[in-house]
This record gives structure tokens, sequence and C-alpha cells, in this order.
């Protein structure tokens, strides 16, 4: 309880303490695989919102729509919980249920829903074909920044090539993040140089990071979708491409988290992730301030 207070205190959504449970469901879920309802969430100002459940969950077969507002989990009044808090409340063991009383804007009213958790496998990426009626166009989407991302993000370049292509579509929407160095990998798959973020930390000289010359696509035509889902590592990516002139973005407005995080695993499992950083794309914007823009 003084952890928790202790952190809360410094007033950041993103610096978060998780007791051992909630840790390893974080980990879990960098993991592709979580237990609970299927959805992703994003804050609401002092509430948590659905940005979408996912396809097939049992938060989709419900009923829950995107931007229905949680105010409840189990009975409890979540305004100014972390989004992190809600997360940790809504998951659990597969086979039990949680209770969820949530605003639906488009309808004016409050409704309730009593969910039963699964088990959720999230691939991390998908890559497929798609044939449009002036050529084929390779469609890679990515789920999450996850700890096999960037080896599943090269296996699915090689499997869209194995027939001609015209350009290819990367798929971030609904994608809120991962791992930083996961970001820059990808984005140096697609440019043979120049910047792709920089970090910049209190009290320390800013670390410019370059493309790290893994270079697989480097002139194919190029798209990234995105929408107000798309957050943290998918910004850094996005933001990279298009202030370097290497793809078009389509799509919603990002949603604009321009800070980064280090996790620190405590010796009895806990984890306390804490912000130490915002980071910059090429072009000099602090997305933090305004997502990246289609």
């Amino acid at each position: 309880g003084a952890a928790h207070g202790l952190v809360e205190a410094v007033g950041d959504p993103y610096t978060t303490f998780m007791p051992p449970q909630e840790a390893k469901e974080f980990h879990q879920s960098l993991d592709g695989k979580l237990e609970g309802i299927g959805a992703e969430l994003r804050q609401e100002e002092q509430y948590t919102a659905i940005v979408h459940p996912i396809k097939g969950s049992p938060a989709e077969r419900a009923g829950l729509l995107k931007d229905d507002i949680i105010i409840e989990v189990n009975g409890q009044d979540i305004a100014g919980w972390s989004i992190d808090k809600v997360v940790s409340n809504i998951r659990g063991p597969g086979g039990t249920t949680v209770t969820l009383k949530v605003y639906r804007k488009s309808a004016s009213k409050t409704l309730s829903f009593t969910i039963t958790r699964e088990t959720i496998f999230i691939p991390s990426v998908e890559g497929r074909i798609v044939q449009t009626g002036t050529g084929s166009i390779g469609v890679i989407a990515l789920a999450q920044f996850g700890e096999d991302t960037v080896k599943e993000v090269k296996e699915a370049i090689a499997d869209v090539r194995k027939e001609p292509i015209k350009g290819i579509v990367i798929d971030l929407r609904g994608n809120g993040g991962g791992y930083l160095e996961s970001a820059i990998s990808i984005a140096s798959m697609f440019q043979k140089e120049g910047t792709v973020v920089t970090v910049e930390k209190r009290g320390e000289k800013a670390d410019v990071r370059s493309v790290d010359g893994s270079v697989i696509e480097a002139t194919i035509p190029l798209v990234i979708l995105v929408n107000e889902g798309s957050a943290s590592a998918s910004e850094i990516l996005a933001g990279a491409l298009q202030d370097n002139h290497r793809a078009v973005i389509v799509g919603m407005k990002s949603f604009g988290k321009g800070t980064v995080q280090e996790v620190h695993d405590m010796p009895d499992g806990s984890v306390l992730k804490v912000t130490v950083a915002r980071w910059i794309t090429p072009a000099g914007k602090n997305l933090a301030k305004e997502g990246v823009h289609p």
C-alpha cells in the first residue's frame, strides 16, 4: 500500500507499481498471452475507455463497443485509477467473471456487463496478401511491440514477398506500443539511413537513435495505418517513417504518448514501471502534445 501511494503521488499515469500477480500479467501481455476479457483500453480523463474489443474475444461477444467508458469494475468506482490498475482488476484467471459498468456515449446511457474471462492469445504480427484491381499489396498488422515482434516482422516481410507486390501496408491500429528497441529495429528495416527517434532524459545529453543497418525494404512503397489506439512505440515507428518521407500515414490521429518507461523487476516479483524520458521524432515533434497526424 505504501509503495502504491508513493508511486501514485508522482502524478504520472504511466509511472506505476505492480504487485507480483499484476507484474506477471504485465510480462505475459508483452509475450502475447493474457487472461482477461480481450479489450484494448485508453485513459479517458478520470476513467478508462474501450479503444476496441479484440475480435472473437469475450469483450466483443458480450457487446462492449469502441468508446464505451468504464466507470465501475466489480462495483468499485474507478475514478482516478491508473490504466494499469484498471487492467489488473479486469484481468483474472480464465473461467472467472468480472462485472463492468460502462457509459455508452453514443446512446447516452449506462450499461452493465458480466463477462467470463478467458486465456487470450494475441499474435504479435500477421502478414497477408490483399488483391486489388491494380495488383497485390502486402499487409503486415502489428498487435504490439513485444519480445518476438522484430523476428515476426522479418518473417512477415518474407511471406508477403513470395509473390510480386506493389507495396506494403503496416497496420498499427489499436497497437498500444511495447519495447522501444523493437520500434527502432522495425523502422530500420525500411530505411537505409536517418534518425529514428531522439530520447531526452532530464539532466542528460539527448540520445539520438539512428537506423541500425538492418534494412530489408528501402524503396518499396509504404503506407502506415494508425488510429486513436496507436500509441507509444507505434507512434515512434510511424513518426520516424513519416518525418523521413519514407511512408504515407493513413487513418486517424494517433493517441499521443511521448514518454519512455523503464521496467524495474523487484526481488519479490513486483515491478516498478517509471517514466524516465520523453521522445522526439526526427523532425522535432513532441508527440505527447499532438500525436501522429495522417
